[in-house]
């Protein structure tokens, strides 16, 4: 009878777990769409991120929210005793089931008619229980209505056109002209350094404003003007260094010519 009586914790249980993880599963996908909402609210403000990444941010941080909350509803941890005397409450059994559950627990304290006798009553009032009557899997319509609130939130405000990505796009566009420009000062330095007829000290003269306009332009954010400027001065500099000599002047007047304005 005890494992019979078991066997009905275990079924309630599963119900319970079931009935929990979908109801909180909801509330984790409506959390992650308003995770969701928040970043491309933010993304009308500052250029932050493109709408293709802020829909993929969106819907990983609702299935995120959906999958999360719903696990640790389910797998939350519940002792069959613990769950007995919330289902004795909850079923309005007066202690039946926990109570032949405790006594199975420590039957040598426990006459054996009396832990027989509370098992069959046991048994027969777990037999009567409705779980469909007691725990109906309910549609809470209020957290309904505001997931769907949320998700249409979402959607417009990733719709709506958004003045922002113009200028993220006019920034993504600077930094790969600026990623080429100092793809092409990396190509004119190992040209200097490769060159035979130039001594060491030429080389590293010739290649210090390279390497400073290279720094200058991967590490600071700068505009196009700023980054056009860059590449004038190390032009300069390459000019400057290359005049003393005929010969360096040929093999700098190459690289001159290929610091190109973006």
């Amino acid at each position: 009878m005890i494992t019979e009586l078991n066997q009905y914790v275990f079924r309630w249980l599963l119900w319970w777990r079931t009935r929990e993880a979908l109801m909180w599963a909801v509330r984790g996908l409506a959390g992650g769409r308003s995770a969701g909402l928040a970043l491309s609210l933010v993304s009308r403000l500052t250029p932050f991120q493109s709408v293709p990444a802020l829909i993929a941010w969106s819907l990983a941080l609702a299935f995120a929210g959906l999958a999360l909350a719903g696990g640790a509803s389910f797998f939350w941890p519940r002792s069959t005793l613990a769950a007995a005397r919330a289902f004795d409450r909850l079923f309005a059994l007066a202690e039946r089931v926990s109570t032949a559950l405790e006594f199975a627990a420590s039957p040598k304290d426990v006459p054996a008619w009396l832990l027989s006798d509370q098992a069959a009553d046991a048994l027969a009032a777990a037999r009567r229980v409705n779980l469909r009557r007691h725990l109906p899997f309910e549609f809470r319509r209020g957290e309904g209505l505001a997931a769907f609130g949320l998700a249409v939130a979402l959607a417009l405000s990733l719709y709506l056109p958004n003045p922002q990505q113009g200028l993220l796009a006019q920034r993504s566009a600077l930094q790969q002209a600026i990623q080429q420009q100092v793809s092409k000062l990396e190509a004119i330095q190992r040209q200097i350094e490769e060159n035979p007829n130039l001594t060491e000290e030429q080389k590293q003269q010739l290649t210090q404003p390279l390497k400073e306009a290279q720094q200058t332009l991967q590490e600071g954010k700068l505009t196009q003007e700023q980054a056009v400027s860059v590449l004038q001065s190390a032009a300069q500099q390459l000019q400057q260094l290359s005049d003393p000599q005929a010969e360096q002047k040929a093999q700098a007047g190459e690289p001159k010519s290929r610091l190109l304005a973006i």
